[in-house]
């Protein structure tokens, strides 16, 4: 018997093989045909771990759900979970080639994903804040974490926007670490690029922090997540694990400078939003004015729907996108970053600015032509 999915087993519990019925009824009607195929999974799991040494099904957990959107007959719908992964899959038919065709594809989709290597950024030369990946998170993390030196790993996603936004936060912390010689330093994971290495603890969510100690076998997921959160908890666990040691007012005035910095970033970059959205806006319609090409119709129309609906979601979202991409690439410190978005939003307001003069010189432009036209016919 299988048992049922609960909040608290999905948070924290990763190889899932979730299987999913329309009803109680389908359940208890579908019970015979899920005892096979979990036999015929774990048949499979063997033989490969006997001729392979392992197998991707080893360490897999089932649980159901009834859920309104299952399949309503008699095949059976699995949803597959690893890391941050997700794949539908489902059983149509009965014996064993209808099982083994499934089992194959669950054994694809739990073959572990890593980043490689050699795609991680050189530390320190490259970023301030060393990135691991599965390949090497026992040596760099857990091995790595000490009495001495703990290490907070942050799980994060390049399509995160917390993540995005604390990106120069977290440089910074760890900066502010090494300068003043603190037993604690920071490492990532890329949970997008990288599934939940061994003894790494499930995350539902980003950014999720974990504390490694070293004296401890098994880490500390840390509910707080926030700027100001993780500071005021790192404070109190250095205080805590570390009773001699001194954080300087100099220090503590940083890091509270810092957590309002966090705030000074997100509006920097909703103006820098705000003006490419603008910018964006206007080369579509001097596209449209000045050309009469198919591309520029298609730009100027596409232009005048959202101007008739007040509708520019796709846009906003496209542009947001674009900034997140290239911040994401960046390996400043907030400080720096906070000097160098001023000067984008600065130049973003310019050219917007220097896009709407030609694009009203353009308009009027326009009319006068028409106007010499209407002259000539009459």
């Amino acid at each position: 018997m299988i048992p049922k999915m609960e909040e608290d087993q999905f948070d924290n519990t990763d190889n899932i093989i979730l299987v999913t019925f329309n009803s109680e009824q389908q359940r208890r009607e579908n019970l015979l045909q899920l005892g096979s195929f979990i036999r015929d999974l774990r048949d499979t799991a063997l033989a490969n771990r006997v001729a392979e040494k392992t197998s991707n099904l080893e360490n897999t957990h089932f649980y159901y759900a009834v859920a309104p959107g299952a399949s309503p007959d008699d095949k059976l719908d699995f949803i597959l979970y690893k890391g941050q992964r997700r794949q539908k899959v489902q059983l149509s038919g009965e014996g064993r080639e209808a099982s083994q065709k499934v089992v194959d594809e669950m054994e694809k989709f739990f073959q572990p994903m890593s980043r490689p290597l050699d795609e991680l950024p050189k530390f320190p030369e490259e970023s301030p804040v060393e990135e691991v990946s599965a390949l090497n998170f026992n040596d760099r993390v857990i091995a790595a974490a000490r009495p001495d030196m703990a290490v907070l790993l942050q799980m994060y996603e390049d399509s995160c926007f917390l993540c995005f936004l604390m990106r120069p936060f977290v440089n910074q912390l760890e900066d502010t670490f090494r300068r003043a010689h603190l037993p604690i330093t920071i490492k990532r994971l890329n949970i997008e690029k990288n599934d939940f290495p061994l003894g790494c603890p499930v995350a539902r969510g980003t950014p999720t922090f974990v504390l490694y100690r070293g004296y401890s076998p098994k880490p500390e997921k840390l509910a707080e997540f926030r700027p100001r959160d993780i500071v005021d908890r790192i404070r109190t666990d250095l205080l805590h694990e570390h009773p001699g040691i001194t954080l300087s007012e100099h220090l503590l005035r940083k890091w509270e400078g810092m957590v309002n910095q966090v705030s000074q970033r997100f509006q920097l970059l909703s103006q820098l939003i705000m003006w490419n959205t603008e910018l964006e806006k206007s080369q579509m319609v001097l596209a449209g004015v000045s050309s009469s090409a198919p591309e520029a119709v298609r730009a100027m129309g596409k232009y005048l729907v959202m101007a008739s609906s007040g509708d520019d979601k796709e846009l906003f979202t496209t542009v947001v996108s674009e900034i997140m991409s290239a911040d994401m690439k960046r390996t400043d410190l907030l400080d720096e970053n906070i000097k160098y978005l001023n000067k984008e939003v600065m130049n973003a307001e310019m050219d917007a600015l220097v896009m709407a003069e030609m694009m009203a010189e353009n308009v009027v432009q326009l009319e006068e032509e028409k106007g010499e036209a209407s002259e000539r016919i009459a």
